[in-house]
Formats: C-alpha cells, sequence, structure tokens
C-alpha cells in the first residue's frame, strides 16, 4: 500500500507541476474576478432588502390577477403561477429572503459556464497523463520499477478521478473569497425554495450549486475513462482530446436531433450534460436520474476495461 502511495504521489506531481494546469487555476481565478466586475455592474433584479416581503406579497396578488383575467391559459403555465405565489408565500411566512443577483450565490450561478473549465482541463489532464508519458518515453522507465502495469495505470485513473473535484472546490472557494469582497458574506447562508413535483423543497443555495455540479462532474467519469483509453489507444493527445471533448461539448445536441429515436437514452450522449438538452419544446426519451447513473456507470466500467486491457499489451 505505502509503494502505491508513492507512485500516486508522484503522479500527481508530475500532473499538476504542468504549466497548463497552473494556467487552468490562474485563468480560473482571473475570469471569476472578471465575473464578479461584470456582475456588480448589472441591474439588480431581486426584492429590495427593507421591501422584500410586500414586493412578493404584491407579485402574488399580480398573479391572482393574472389568472382570473385570463380563464384560456395553459395548465402548465397556470401550475407555474401557482408553483410561483406557493414558493413566495412560504418564504413571507418564514422570512427567507430571495437571494440577491449580487451576492455570492449569484456570483456562483453566473459562473455555471465557467464548469466547462473544469470539463475541458478534466479531459486534457486525463489524456495528457498518458500521452505525454509514451511521448518522452518515461513509461519505459517506469515500467523497469517493481510497479506492475495495472498499478501505473489505477495511479493514474485516481489522479484523472480527483481533477474534477479539485478544480470545483478552487472555483467554490475562489468565488466565495472574491464574491464576499465584491458583495460581502452576508448571503452565504441563503435558502432556495422550489417546487419538485407537489413538493415544495428547502436547502442552501450553496449545497444545491455543489450538488448540480457534482452531478455533472459523475458523467467526467466515463468521459475520462474514454479519454485514457483513447491515450492508450492511439498515443496521440490531439485525437484524444479532440473526441473526448466533442463528445462532451456536441453529444447533448446530437441526443436532441436524435430525439425521436429510443434507442438514443442507452448511449452515452444524453448523459452527459445535463443541462443544454433540458428544454421544454423537446421531447428526449423518459430519462430518471438513476438511469443515468446506471448508463454512466456501464460506459464507464467498459472504459476501464478497455484501458486495462489496452495497456496491459500495448508496447511502451
Amino acid at each position: 500500500m505505502n509503494r502505491l502511495y508513492r507512485l500516486l504521489v508522484l503522479e500527481f506531481r508530475k500532473m499538476y507541476t504542468k504549466n497548463f494546469v497552473l494556467v487552468a487555476f490562474l485563468f480560473t481565478l482571473l475570469l471569476i474576478v472578471f465575473n464578479a466586475d461584470s456582475l456588480s455592474n448589472e441591474v439588480e433584479t431581486a426584492p429590495r432588502d427593507e421591501y422584500w416581503i410586500s414586493e412578493l406579497e404584491t407579485e402574488n396578488l399580480n398573479i391572482d390577477i393574472y389568472i382570473s383575467e385570463n380563464p384560456d391559459l395553459d395548465d402548465d403555465v397556470i401550475t407555474d403561477l401557482i408553483e410561483k405565489k406557493e414558493i413566495n408565500l412560504y418564504r413571507i411566512e418564514h422570512n427567507l429572503q430571495p437571494n440577491k443577483d449580487k451576492s455570492i450565490i449569484g456570483l456562483l450561478k453566473y459562473n455555471n459556464l465557467i464548469y466547462m473549465l473544469v470539463v475541458i482541463a478534466t479531459l486534457v489532464v486525463s489524456t495528457r497523463i498518458i500521452t505525454d508519458e509514451f511521448k518522452n518515453d518515461s513509461l519505459k522507465l517506469i515500467a523497469t520499477s517493481p510497479y506492475t502495469r495495472k498499478e501505473i495505470l489505477t495511479c493514474k485513473l485516481l489522479v484523472v478521478g480527483i481533477t474534477p473535484i479539485l478544480f470545483i472546490l478552487s472555483i467554490l472557494l475562489f468565488s466565495i473569497l472574491i464574491g464576499g469582497y465584491f458583495f460581502s458574506f452576508s448571503n452565504l447562508n441563503s435558502m432556495r425554495v422550489d417546487m419538485i413535483g407537489d413538493v415544495l423543497v428547502v436547502e442552501s443555495n450553496i449545497v444545491y450549486i455543489i450538488k448540480q455540479w457534482l452531478q455533472q462532474s459523475y458523467s467526467l467519469i466515463a468521459i475520462s475513462t474514454l479519454a485514457v483509453f483513447l491515450g492508450i489507444l492511439f498515443k496521440n493527445a490531439l485525437i484524444s482530446i479532440l473526441t473526448s471533448v466533442l463528445t462532451y461539448l456536441f453529444g447533448t445536441y446530437l441526443t436532441v436531433f436524435l430525439s425521436r429515436y429510443d434507442w438514443i437514452k442507452y448511449s452515452l450522449f444524453p448523459h452527459v450534460n445535463y443541462y443544454l438538452y433540458n428544454y421544454d419544446n423537446v421531447d428526449l426519451p423518459e430519462i430518471t436520474t438513476r438511469f443515468s447513473y446506471t448508463i454512466i456507470s456501464v460506459y464507464f466500467l467498459v472504459f476501464l476495461l478497455f484501458s486495462y486491457s489496452t495497456f496491459e499489451r500495448k508496447e511502451l
């Protein structure tokens, strides 16, 4: 176990001293600062601090008037309006002020696009952790050590799996510190109130955002393992990176295009990015979270099996 730990530490040192990783962390920090500055210059849409209760009461009154004056409203529209009214009532009754746009939570939501950096950085790490060592022949040196090929690949895969977690934690930490500097830390413990089905759900905004990111990161497991497998197979970083990144970026759009076919839900494409294909006007095959996790796990195991079997036979 100690020797595997030493090998794992070695793999982390090799990867996280590469210029690309350091530049990715620095670029993420600068992008969060830029987003915070942009957000500070936008118009605040949340109710004002001293009037938020009266503004929610007014909104509820306007909802009642709108429904009564429009009897031909679609059922889905009426349902959405009633849910909005119930959420407002709950906030008033429990003194839960809506979160402000210009806040740490607002910045975290504003930073959702930064998650794409996590995806790209993870896939690049997944590829280069293999292809760089084929390129500079360092795998031949490692192979002469007492480590088996299976142990070497296992440590590399652990680095690949931990990478998105480290990037997410860095985005979270940078966003909290920078958001606190721009907007204060007062709204950090704000609560999210939402209707899921007929159930009113109340949870911390920051917990909800972290759960979203972690849910997205789960799909990265399969894509990252695919990147590792392609890196082993072709020993070419460009092919591996392009294939894995394009699978992530355009797989969802392919799902929307092929949504009329039921078999598409068994492919990896619908499960790599939950947000892009979640449109009300697109009729997709019914996909539950459990089903997505199952499909992702199956593809992960398949790519993992191919990675180990190919790496064991590959000429170093």
